[in-house]
């Protein structure tokens, strides 16, 4: 092993100054060493950290009648070439869901894109969607709404537009996991969860 230190500014009548280090047994040794404890390390941590860190918080709403809300988190997540999941990244809360964990929603593929479909329910409680088109946004508000509590639907109101700022790109999308929350907020823990993957 050897190592190169060449004088980064030498002035002009000055050559670059090489310093070589030679190679010898105990360095041959050391970096031998590190290179099989970073080969360990990065087989171990693959193994044990596996499980992909994740979080569902149940949303809040500007005009709050409460945090009680029972919502279900439903987080979407991309798929690789290989046909193995990406992060599950993108949480979409559906409140007032009203089906337990064999009744999930229906959702299937979508494209995420930088149009906003956006669904108020009578209460206030919103769902947001963030989709490549206006069609797109619709589809998966309409997949939503058929588990939601009916009562809460009467007086609802949709909106649909183009996102102000930065465009967030286009992806396809499936749902991943689905955390849910017969409290709302007032507990972290979701009483179940499912995982697709």
């Amino acid at each position: 092993i050897s190592w190169v230190i060449t004088k980064c500014n030498p002035g002009e009548d000055e050559e670059p100054v090489e310093i070589k280090i030679e190679e010898t047994p105990r360095i041959q040794a050391l970096v031998s060493a590190m290179a099989l404890l970073g080969s360990t390390i990065d087989q171990q941590s693959q193994k044990t950290c596996s499980i992909e860190p994740v979080s569902g918080i149940p949303e809040w709403w500007g005009t709050r009648i409460g945090a009680d809300r029972p919502q279900l988190v439903v987080f979407f997540a991309p798929k690789n070439e290989d046909g193995s999941w990406g992060a599950g990244r993108w949480p979409m809360s559906i409140p007032h869901y009203s089906g337990g964990p064999e009744e999930l929603p229906g959702f299937g593929k979508y494209t995420r894109g930088s149009n906003y479909g956006r669904l108020t329910l009578s209460d206030n409680s919103k769902i947001i969607v963030n989709a490549v088109n206006e069609a797109e946004a619709q589809a998966v508000l309409g997949v939503a709404k058929g588990v939601i509590d009916r009562s809460l639907l009467e007086g609802a109101t949709e909106a649909y537009g183009q996102r102000k700022g930065q465009s967030i790109g286009t992806i396809d999308v499936w749902p991943k996991y689905a955390y849910f929350y017969s409290t709302g907020q007032r507990k972290t823990r979701p009483d179940w969860k499912i995982n697709w993957e």
